[in-house]
Parts: structure tokens; C-alpha cells; sequence
């Protein structure tokens, strides 16, 4: 089959990095990201070579097209809070790796992005935290979020997931944490949707078509899971943004029982997650931990 010069224009990889570039210029013009333009280049050129080495070494092959190590960049400088831009080089660095390590079928389990996020938590907590910057209240922003959702939606074939997470996440929430704390109110949990780290995970980590089940059923299951894991982190911990990321993270592995039957894979990595990110969890974690 002969591609034609611009084949890679239906990449939906590319759309979707269109749109994370739209949200970063978004979140540097007009919210909290403070990285100058030149360390944020630095961070995506380190990516690209990242993802180019490692690959080299697996596969004697470099990607012709790695869009996904952009994304990669880009979703870590979006949800990282940090003073130190070596952090930033780490982070990537083990996301991608991790892609050609932990691999089950030849396909990797966890989100690249999501997967900085946790190591983050789990090892960098003294150096930078994850990021509960907003966009703000502008309507105008949020009227362009919302079409870049739609489109993702649309293009990604993953509407299910954001939709039915929301969904659950909103009435586990309102529901349990209300109840148990009445000093959060109910506008309390919906300003979690300005946050630039909040719609990054609705928008791009629950459809990554990579590390998300296919079968719609599945998809509600896994949009619950995860949805019922972040309420029972709040009800425990108190309401903290990193814990979408931690239930993400412990829901990823369902992936092998839902579409692989592996069930042996399943509980080894599952057991592995759950005990580092209690670990995790009763290291007491600073909402938008403050680096050193």
C-alpha cells in the first residue's frame, strides 16, 4: 500500500497533539504555567529524543511519526509543578520506557502521562507536585475546551469514557464526600473542572486508545472503576486532584482481565500498584506539592 505524502494528516495521534498544543498555549497565555517557551521546547525536543533512543535499542527502529512522546512532553509539562527542570527529564524519560518494558501482548498497560504522574508521587514528591493550576473562569476558554472535547470525542471513538467517568465521579462525590465533610461544598467539586490537570485526564488519559479498553461495556466498567476509586481516596485522604491519577493508575491493569483474560498478569501487577500507592497515600501528600 503506497501512503501519499501527507498520509499522516488522518493520524489521529496528530489531532489529538493539535489539541494539547492549544491547551498549552491556553495554560501559558492565559493560566498558571510559568516554564518559559525556551524550557518547554527543551522538554519536547528531550522527548523526541527519548522515545528515538529507546526505540533504536528495542526495535532498531526509529518511529517515523512520534507523536506520542510530544504528547508525552506535553502532558507532564501541563500537570508537573516544578523548579527544577531535570524532574521534567526523568519523568518522560521513565514514562516512555516503561512503554517498552511493561508490555502484555505487545502493548503497553499504562498511559505515559499517568504513569510520570505516579512516579512522580511515588519517588519526586520532595521536588515538584502535580499542578491544580486552573484556565480560570473565562467563558470564552471554557466555551474552546469544550470543543476541543467534542471533537476528541468524535475523532477517538472514546466519548463513553469521559461521559460515564464524569458522570459516576460527579454523583460518587456529591453523594459520599458531602456527607462525610460539610465543609466541602458542592461548588467545590465542580471548580475541579477548571483545572488544567482535571480536563487533561477527562479529555486526553481516559481516551488514549492505547491503554483503554474498546468494547463499550468495558469502557463503563472502567469509567466506574475509576470513578469509585477517586471518591474512596477522597472519603479516606480528603480531596486531593492526585487522586485521579492514583485511580487511574490501579484501574489501568483491568485492561488484561477486560479484553486479554490474563488473570495472573492481572493480580501480580495489580497487587504491585495497590501497595505502592498506599505507600503513596499515607505519605500524607501536599495538594500541589511545593518543590524544593
Amino acid at each position: 500500500m503506497v501512503e501519499y505524502p501527507l498520509h499522516f494528516l488522518k493520524n489521529p495521534q496528530l489531532h489529538h497533539l493539535i489539541n494539547l498544543f492549544i491547551l498549552l498555549f491556553l495554560a501559558k497565555e492565559y493560566a498558571y504555567l510559568y516554564l518559559d517557551w525556551s524550557k518547554i521546547v527543551s522538554i519536547i525536543v528531550f522527548a523526541l529524543l527519548s522515545e528515538s533512543a529507546i526505540s533504536w535499542i528495542n526495535t532498531r527502529q526509529i518511529k517515523k511519526y512520534p507523536f506520542s512522546s510530544i504528547t508525552t512532553a506535553i502532558g507532564v509539562i501541563l500537570m508537573v509543578y516544578s523548579t527544577h527542570i531535570w524532574l521534567y527529564f526523568i519523568l518522560i524519560f521513565i514514562s516512555i520506557l516503561q512503554k517498552y518494558i511493561i508490555k502484555i501482548q505487545n502493548r503497553h498497560i499504562f498511559n505515559p502521562s499517568n504513569f510520570a504522574i505516579f512516579i512522580l508521587l511515588l519517588t519526586f514528591d520532595n521536588f515538584g507536585g502535580v499542578s491544580g493550576g486552573t484556565l480560570g473562569h473565562n467563558l470564552n476558554i471554557a466555551f474552546l475546551v469544550i470543543l476541543l472535547g467534542i471533537f476528541i470525542l468524535i475523532r477517538v471513538n472514546r466519548w463513553i469514557l469521559p461521559l460515564g467517568f464524569t458522570i459516576f465521579y460527579l454523583i460518587s462525590e456529591i453523594s459520599l464526600v458531602t456527607e462525610v465533610d460539610n465543609t466541602i461544598f458542592i461548588e467545590d467539586i465542580f471548580e475541579k473542572f477548571y483545572s488544567v490537570s482535571f480536563i487533561l485526564f477527562i479529555l486526553f488519559m481516559l481516551t488514549d486508545p492505547l491503554t483503554t479498553p474498546k468494547n463499550p461495556i468495558h469502557q463503563i466498567i472502567f469509567a466506574i472503576f475509576i470513578a469509585i476509586l477517586s471518591t474512596t481516596f477522597d472519603y479516606f485522604w480528603g480531596m486531593r486532584v492526585e487522586h485521579i491519577f492514583l485511580a487511574l493508575t490501579l484501574s489501568s491493569p483491568l485492561i488484561l482481565l477486560l479484553e486479554s483474560d490474563r488473570l495472573k498478569e492481572f493480580f501480580i501487577i495489580e497487587s504491585i500498584l495497590t501497595l505502592l500507592s498506599l505507600f503513596i497515600l499515607f505519605k500524607n501528600l501536599n495538594f500541589m506539592g511545593v518543590p524544593n
